[in-house]
C-alpha cells in the first residue's frame, strides 16, 4: 500500500514537473500561435512565422514555454526544431537570452478574444454562460449572445456551472 502511494506520488510529480532547458529552436510551421497557456483554449499572444527563433525556457509534454522577442508564451513542441551551432546562432547569443518568470496561474482558461457568450436579460441575472447550462435554463427572460468583453463590461461574471 505504501509503495503504491509512493509510486502514484512520483508519477504525479513527474507529470507536473517542467524540464528546464536553455536551447534555442526555430519555427517549422508556416505560422505558429504563441499562447498564454499550454493548450489551444488559451488566448493567442502572437503569431510566429516559419524560421522565427525562440528561446525555450521549459517544456512539459507536447507544449514548450518560450520567449520570442519581447513576448513569452506557450507553443506546441511539434512545430519547433532545435538550432545547432552550425545553423547560425552562437552559444554566447543563446546565453544572453533572459529567462523570465512563469506566468501567474489563471483561475480558468480563457477562450479566444472574440469569444461569444450567452446572457440572460432578466433583472436579477448576473452571470455569462458558454452554453445552456442549469444556470441559464432558469432564465425566464430573453437570452442573447454577446462578446465576452461586453458581458464583463455589463458587470457579469463567469457562470459557476460553465467555468
Amino acid at each position: 500500500m505504501t509503495q503504491t502511494i509512493k509510486t502514484i506520488t512520483f508519477c504525479l510529480f513527474a507529470l507536473w514537473t517542467f524540464q528546464v532547458s536553455s536551447q534555442t529552436h526555430h519555427v517549422t510551421a508556416v505560422q505558429l500561435n504563441l499562447r498564454e497557456g499550454p493548450g489551444t483554449d488559451f488566448v493567442v499572444v502572437k503569431v510566429l512565422n516559419q524560421g522565427d527563433q525562440v528561446a525555450v525556457i521549459s517544456s512539459s509534454g507536447k507544449w514548450m514555454w518560450v520567449t520570442a522577442g519581447e513576448d513569452t508564451g506557450y507553443v506546441s513542441a511539434t512545430y519547433l526544431a532545435p538550432i545547432t551551432q552550425s545553423s547560425g546562432i552562437s552559444l554566447a547569443e543563446a546565453l544572453q537570452m533572459t529567462t523570465p518568470q512563469p506566468p501567474a496561474a489563471r483561475p480558468y482558461s480563457r477562450p479566444a478574444p472574440a469569444y461569444r457568450v450567452l446572457i440572460c436579460m432578466g433583472a436579477s441575472a448576473y452571470a455569462y454562460h458558454t452554453h445552456y447550462c442549469s444556470g441559464l435554463n432558469r432564465c425566464r427572460s430573453e437570452v442573447v449572445s454577446v462578446a465576452e468583453a461586453q458581458a464583463v463590461q455589463m458587470g457579469r461574471t463567469p457562470c459557476r456551472y460553465c467555468y
